[in-house]
């Protein structure tokens, strides 16, 4: 495994972001729109950063 995240996360990566609850909010904000392109990016938003803290957790390992 590399230690560096795979290039469509690096621009979440920034030190002291707590991801997890990034992606909560995302995807509450998300439940809160109207469907649509809008609610579509959070949703993908919010899955990016759970991915984000996968790869910090599996680095932690």
């Amino acid at each position: 495994m590399t230690d560096d995240p795979p290039d469509h996360l690096r621009s979440l990566m920034k030190p002291g972001v707590d991801h997890e609850a990034e992606a909560w909010r995302c995807r509450r904000l998300a439940a809160s729109i109207s469907e649509g392109p809008a609610q579509q990016a959070l949703y993908r938003l919010a899955e990016d950063h759970a991915a984000c803290q996968a790869f910090l957790d599996r680095r932690a390992i």
